[in-house]
């Protein structure tokens, strides 16, 4: 055996290093999609280069019309208008085709105007939003309240116009949030308490509209006053698939799902710890964005039991909007979806998913271009408390045992990989082995007390054999039954992470990522395994699981226990949690923490910890077994070691035979193509 490496963390991690460096208003920059669990999505070229025909003049003269609302009234060919709304209430509509058509000879002072109103919205109603209705209409809603809606003319060819027939309706003044979804407008309220001892509440109406007017569909309200609460609506989107349900972003990082047709909620998911600022639905798949500009595409086929399958970071700040060109559905068949920011960037996407279908496609056929080797790997675990290493062999036989038991235990293992929570990883590799690994790499996390002085963190190391890529992550995460929200955070920062490791110098071994990523994310690892003092607890209070003093866990406990185990439970019940796609090997040994040193007893001291699996081994890869999975008695630390043996098929890859499945993928995406185009178009149609 030799020894690969060793890393101890030393120095701070800098975390506007995992940010983006700030881009031009309009990015042109092509994003290579990394993996389908957490990447970059594929940037969609070419787009036009606006930067060049951009403008700053006021596109109205007068100061005290300062514009406040905009929007698209058509999009077709054959004309483009703008709508205006101001401070004042004036409404203004613009043919800006001569300018899309020739930005450099036209400014926003000479866009022609095609019509105005004055008298629709009260004078000094401040026009607060504009957006389409179905059948082709509009709405124009001022602050107090009153809303216009403007309908078609079928004598011209069916456009809405400022000069065409109109309906005047009435909300409540002092709504927080408005959007028209299908057929259906919806407001909220943010309500204060009315009463000594009542709560914050948020009032959510929905109002069907057509050319008759107006007509109240339904109204819930619920209480605002804890962040455990749904929260206040701060988006809202249709997805394709599902036009029946229309779905919502909270402030508390809530989805939830509502019908269509009246206020009646069928479904709610926690999806983020963060506020949702933005939702978008493509054709299947729900996208959404984050106030830490994390964007995330959710598959919401099964209520219930939603799916993440892409999450990344593009956006230094917060994702502001989400949205669609249904055009490029018509004139392109494609279909783009735009993330505007607060930093100050506008990104396009492939709303359709091409290159992470390609990849997941080339993931099933795998087999027939690689030839696969087993790989024997003996992973150790262990919170030593700080303990001084000399009394591992000058207190007793279960400390001085511990390492020869681990190993004489293992059947001729290719890797070790020790961890110690202090933090600490060596991996030893057998000669054999050790000729053929490639992309050795580090990188190292820091947590708690401001990410300075702390004691809890990470230690990640990559690494190739042959033409499959590992990841080890040796963690260490906040500790405290309470602290569920800390410990999500930490994985958040350990597995979203723009960038853990240097892109490798070897185009070589490119093969060995997955999802046509570069190796420089956790994520673009074909396996990754998550190790380490976890502290995630038991959700039972100590009586329940000891109920005497003395008193000891019996084997025929451990089921019963480990249904209120939080990794667990946090992994089948949280479409967000960050360790949802890891598995773990089934758990038959007793909590490992936390005991008196010295002893086999679980804690005795004044706070009488409840017993906990906080020391764990978990793995995410397709071609992974379990051979072992298990604890030791040392008694060392108040943590008992754990350890566990698997085998890791890896790969070497065939290129002929590998280009001739990458045909075959291509070719099978077109019909997935014609199906997510199909969705989309029925519910986006060309004339909107």
């Amino acid at each position: 055996m030799c020894l690969l490496d060793r890393f101890r963390p030393h120095h701070q991690s800098d975390p506007t290093s995992l940010l983006p460096p700030m881009l031009l208003p309009l990015s042109r920059k092509r994003s290579t999609s990394t993996s389908l669990a957490q990447s970059q999505a594929e940037a969609v070229e070419p787009f036009p280069d606006a930067t060049r025909a951009t403008h700053t003049e006021p596109l109205i003269a007068n100061e005290r019309s300062k514009v406040e609302a905009i929007y698209y009234a058509d999009m077709r060919s054959v004309a483009v208008y703008l709508w205006v709304g101001t401070r004042t209430g004036r409404l203004f509509e613009f043919d800006a085709a001569p300018f899309i058509e020739h930005p450099s000879q036209f400014t926003a002072r000479n866009l022609p105007l095609v019509g105005h109103r004055y008298e629709a919205h009260p004078s000094g109603a401040e026009i607060v939003k504009i957006d389409h209705v179905s059948g082709g209409g509009m709405y124009t809603l001022d602050a107090a309240g009153r809303m216009v809606v403007w309908l078609p003319d079928p004598h011209s060819g069916s456009l809405v116009s400022l000069h065409g027939h109109s309906r005047v309706c009435q909300i409540l003044p002092g709504f927080s949030w408005v959007q028209s979804l299908g057929g259906t407008i919806w407001a909220t309220w943010n309500e204060a308490p009315s009463a000594k001892g009542d709560s914050k509440r948020c009032v959510l109406r929905g109002y069907g509209v057509s050319g008759a007017g107006m007509l109240l569909l339904g109204e819930k309200h619920w209480s605002t006053d804890t962040i455990d609460t749904l929260g206040a609506i701060c988006s809202g989107c249709v997805v394709p698939l599902h036009p029946e349900f229309h779905f919502f972003g909270h402030t508390p990082g809530h989805v939830s799902v509502w019908r269509s047709d009246r206020a009646e909620m069928v479904d709610v998911q926690k999806v983020a710890l963060v506020p949702i600022t933005a939702l978008c639905g493509p054709s299947r798949y729900l996208w959404v964005g984050l106030e830490t500009g994390l964007l995330e595409v959710i598959d919401v086929s099964k209520m219930g039991a939603w799916r993440v399958i892409k999450r990344w970071r593009k956006h230094k700040a917060a994702v502001v909007a989400l949205g669609l060109d249904k055009q490029s559905l018509w004139t392109a068949s494609a279909l783009r979806v735009f993330s505007v920011s607060t930093d100050g960037t506008i990104r396009f996407w492939d709303g359709l998913l091409r290159q992470d279908w390609i990849c997941n496609r080339m993931s099933q056929l795998v087999e027939s271009y690689s030839r696969f080797t087993p790989l024997k790997i003996g992973i150790f675990t262990w919170n030593v408390d700080a303990q001084n290493p000399d009394l591992l062999a000058s207190t007793g036989p279960v400390n001085r045992n511990l390492l020869p038991s681990f190993l004489n235990a293992l059947d001729g293992p290719d890797l070790l990989v020790f961890n110690l929570q202090e933090l600490y990883t060596a991996i030893f590799a057998r000669r054999s082995v050790a000729s053929r690994v490639r992309d050795l790499a580090a990188h190292t996390v820091k947590n708690g007390f401001d990410e300075l002085y702390g004691n809890k963190g990470a230690v990640l190391m990559r690494l190739v054999i042959d033409d499959s890529s590992f990841c080890f992550i040796n963690a260490h995460l906040a500790a405290g039954k309470p602290h569920h929200a800390e410990r999500a955070r930490d994985l958040i920062v350990l597995l979203d992470s723009r960038q853990s490791f240097p892109a490798p110098r070897d185009d070589a071994t490119r093969n060995a990522y997955i999802g046509g990523g570069d190796g420089s994310q956790v994520s673009d690892a074909e396996t990754c395994f998550f190790i380490g003092d976890l502290n995630f607890r038991l959700q039972l209070p100590r009586n329940q699981v000891l109920p005497g003093p003395d008193s000891t866990i019996r084997q025929d406990q451990i089921p019963s226990l480990l249904a209120h185990d939080e990794l667990s439970l946090q992994r089948t019940s949280n479409p967000s949690f960050r360790l949802r796609d890891f598995c773990e090997a089934p758990i038959d040994f007793p909590p490992t923490y936390k005991y008196d040193r010295g002893t086999g007893r679980y804690d005795s001291s004044e706070k009488q910890r409840t017993p906990s699996w906080c020391d764990r081994i978990l793995w995410r890869g397709e071609r992974v077994h379990c051979v072992s999975y298990g604890s030791f008695a040392a008694d060392l630390s108040d943590h008992k070691p754990v350890a566990g043996e698997y085998i890791v098929q890896t790969r070497k890859v065939d290129p002929l035979r590998q280009s001739d499945a990458l045909r075959r993928a291509v070719h099978d995406w077109a019909h997935v193509e014609e199906s997510l185009l199909e969705t989309a178009r029925s519910y986006y149609p060309p004339e909107v």
